[in-house]
């Protein structure tokens, strides 16, 4: 499983907001299934979380580079909930824009073997 990485928000004691990079393992979702096709019992739904959450502050140092300071523990458990999310969708809209250009390249593919007249 790859680590995903984004960025995101949080709010520090109601009023500051910071930029952060946000990074973790998402647990890729499988829904719940009653009864399989032969009749036999089905499985409850797994994932859809993220795991290894970590939280960084980035900025930039007196020497020009970029310094990451992790800052989880400091996160609070709505925010960490929130960037989470944030973590799963970003999975599922590369995992859609994955399947969109397979079927873009498969169409094209059985497109120019139909020109040619390829059966």
């Amino acid at each position: 499983m790859r680590r995903t990485k984004v960025t995101g928000s949080i709010t520090v004691e109601q009023t500051l907001e910071l930029d952060v990079e946000v990074e973790g393992n998402p647990i890729p979702y499988t829904p719940a299934c009653m009864y399989l096709s032969n009749g036999d019992p089905g499985y409850p739904e797994e994932g859809g979380d993220v795991e290894d959450l970590t939280v960084y502050l980035t900025r930039k140092g007196s020497d020009g580079k970029m310094i990451r300071l992790d800052i989880t523990e400091f996160v609070s458990e709505s925010d960490k909930a929130r960037l989470s999310e944030t973590i799963i969708q970003t999975v599922i809209d590369a995992d859609e824009a994955d399947r969109d250009a397979a079927a873009d390249a498969a169409f094209e593919q059985r497109r120019d073997e139909m020109r040619r007249g390829d059966k």
